[in-house]
């Protein structure tokens, strides 16, 4: 599958990354198994995020918060 890295933010509060629910295996999301429609969210997180498709066309979606 493809991986992703998702730049690190100073001024985020808050990502939430989730699965697509069209997805047809899971995601790995800062090591976090996420199932289609499945969702993780950081707080209180500026850094990095890798994410990791298991199948070649499965997304993620993402939300930011900035203080």
């Amino acid at each position: 599958g493809e991986s992703s890295t998702i730049t690190g933010n100073a001024i985020r509060r808050d990502v939430t990354i989730m699965a697509s629910e069209d997805n047809t295996d899971t995601v790995i999301v800062a090591g976090i198994p996420l199932r289609a429609g499945q969702y993780v969210e950081l707080t209180q997180y500026t850094g990095a995020v890798t994410a990791q498709a298991v199948a070649a066309n499965d997304q993620i979606f993402i939300t930011e918060v900035i203080k």
